[in-house]
């Protein structure tokens, strides 16, 4: 059917208007983190047309963005001010694991290339860059997909080995961890994904042996077992001088297990080795993580403290000090989560000296305050516990 000329310019300009409308309501959103204004200038020139560009040079500034907005690709430089782009990119592996970062940075220095990558981004620019090039590489990072990461769940095990394992394999596999009092609960409403693999504490087993057939009618694509014989951590005699380690590590036995059940399913398996003294200074102070010092770590492993550093840094990249700060952090959001008790509750627990220092380590560790971290909890305190008992109830099924 011909149009008249009036209709047909009608039909145009209604054409048009809507493949605006749907251009602007798919347009992706950039966040770049740059000090430069030449760049800034650079960024509005190139992008600034196709793309939501939101632009920061305060590295504070693009974290609370990053809470408030959801974004799409962040562009990164790692000169800024007052802090570097590498401590950044640290913190947005915590806070914004899903989102590409690209790293455009006027270094060129192989070694800051290595660490960029290594930390989650997926690529690093030297500029200037070409801007064929550049728009083809940011067409490209938005249609990258994070890996599907496997998920570990951790039944009635000690919550220090849960805190541990989120700090040495959390950059590639989701770990959570429920006490045995509210795992039926926490199965049936929680919103993070089923786990491909469930570890069950040997003594949880033991008082209920029927545990084990539940949980997997339960999670029927999940491979669920029983961590024998070294779910528990020995408690270390630091009177008496040492050696040699114990021969039995928990967190050694507790990382083979993970390794055996990935590799059933298919997963990508542990890719790092802990050598058996590092596994006992780590069991130490999972142990120990609210009162752990200097002199006891020494006297349980048999080393120097700095003979140990040095040989704990290389294999875990944390000094024992950090390590013992964040896995304090991680069992504290872990309880922020899961229980009603106070900052300063909390603060004692895992051995700070009170909710002001608590505060300024879990900053440094996830990028934002514990205050923050229990707000944005989804269902807060509704499977909460107080008293770390291993008992265990599932709830009627329907």
């Amino acid at each position: 059917m011909n149009l008249s000329p009036h209709r047909a310019v009608r039909r145009m300009v209604i054409d048009c208007l809507l493949g605006y409308t749907l251009h602007l309501m798919h347009r992706p959103t950039i966040l770049a983190i740059e000090d430069d204004s030449s760049m800034q200038e650079s960024y509005e020139l190139m992008l600034g047309d196709s793309f939501d560009l939101l632009l920061t040079n305060d590295a504070e500034r693009a974290l609370g963005i990053l809470a408030e907005k959801t974004v799409d690709l962040i562009l990164l430089d790692i000169l800024l001010p007052g802090v570097d782009g590498i401590s950044v990119l640290t913190r947005l592996q915590v806070t914004a694991r899903n989102v590409p970062v690209i790293v455009v940075s006027g270094l060129r220095d192989p070694s800051l290339v290595a660490t960029a990558m290594k930390l989650g981004a997926i690529d690093y620019v030297v500029k200037p860059m070409p801007e064929d090039a550049f728009l083809a590489l940011i067409q490209s990072a938005l249609r990258w997909c994070p890996p599907a990461r496997p998920t570990i769940l951790l039944v009635g095990l000690a919550i220090g080995l849960y805190g541990a394992l989120r700090l040495l394999v959390g950059k590639d596999y989701d770990v959570h961890y429920f006490p045995a009092t509210t795992i039926g609960h926490a199965i049936s409403h929680s919103s993070w994904s089923k786990p491909d693999v469930v570890l069950v504490d040997s003594a949880v087993v033991d008082a209920r042996p029927a545990i084990i057939g539940e949980l997997r009618t339960r999670l029927p694509e999940s491979l669920v077992s029983s961590l024998t014989g070294s779910s528990h951590i020995p408690t270390h005699d630091t009177r008496a001088k040492r050696s040699q380690p114990e021969a039995v590590s928990p967190l050694a036995c507790l990382l083979m297990e993970i390794h055996r059940q990935l590799t059933v399913l298919g997963c990508p398996a542990i890719r790092f080795r802990l050598s058996p003294r590092v596994c006992h200074a780590i069991d130490f102070l999972a142990q120990n993580y609210g009162h752990a010092r200097r002199r006891g770590l020494e006297e349980a492993v048999g080393w120097s403290s700095h003979r140990l550093a040095r040989l704990f840094r290389r294999e875990t990249g944390f000094s024992p000090k950090r390590f013992l700060n964040s896995l304090r952090a991680e069992i504290a959001a872990h309880l922020l989560s899961e229980t009603r008790d106070s900052l300063e509750t909390i603060a004692e627990h895992v051995g700070f000296c009170d909710a002001s220092h608590l505060s300024r380590i879990f900053l440094r560790h996830f990028g934002h305050r514990p205050g923050e971290h229990r707000r944005n909890q989804p269902d807060s305190y509704q499977y909460g516990y107080s008293d770390h008992t291993t008992f265990f109830s599932f709830p009627p099924r329907p």
